[in-house]
């Protein structure tokens, strides 16, 4: 597997994703609305690289991925060793924190997965933080055949941000898959 790797960095990458959300339709336009198209973003460090291996749904959710950024230092090394490309480090973790530091108070986001509990936390710091509306928050506990639920669930939200964490493999493959269900301008 040879991802495209986004040169975007930890500063740029929160203006695009803004820029992602700003095109949706639940934005505040004046009473006009544009088509919403969901994007996908996905966090590459090496472990994806390894996991992907064995499961083809992954490499297609990575693939078929709106962002791929180096979410690890073994990435940037990867892509500069391997396809002679300099990219920048830029983990989600940055990213998100970035988007919500200048964009906070304008975004709906929705808060998925972690144990009971876990998101709705981070969901309660965002908000104290940053100033973010919270959508909605679910745990990531849940089954497969449970999955459209959740993505309608998060589609009822109007939620501008998705925050998936659901563990490695698990949460691109729903944000890509469910992407059209959940409707969200951004899943990450």
């Amino acid at each position: 597997m040879h991802p495209r790797v986004s040169r975007a960095s930890r500063g740029s990458s929160p203006r695009r994703l803004f820029c992602f959300c700003r095109h949706s339709r639940h934005w505040p336009t004046g009473g006009r609305t544009s088509p919403r198209a969901p994007h996908t973003v996905v966090t590459l460090n090496p472990e994806f690289i390894v996991q992907s291996r064995t499961q083809p749904e992954f490499v297609r959710a990575i693939a078929q991925a709106d962002l791929v950024t180096a979410d690890g230092v073994g990435i940037v090394y990867a892509a500069r060793q391997i396809a002679r490309v300099d990219v920048p480090r830029a983990p989600g973790m940055d990213i998100t924190r970035g988007l919500m530091q200048r964009h906070g108070k304008d975004l709906r986001v929705f808060f998925l997965g972690a144990k009971p509990g876990v998101a709705e936390q981070a969901a309660q710091n965002a908000a104290q933080q940053y100033g973010v509306q919270v959508a909605g928050v679910h745990h990531g506990y849940f089954k497969p055949d449970e999955d459209q639920r959740v993505a309608e669930l998060v589609r009822d939200s109007h939620a501008h941000l998705l925050l998936t964490g659901m563990g490695s493999g698990r949460q691109e493959i729903f944000n890509q898959y469910w992407g059209q269900v959940h409707n969200t301008p951004v899943a990450l």
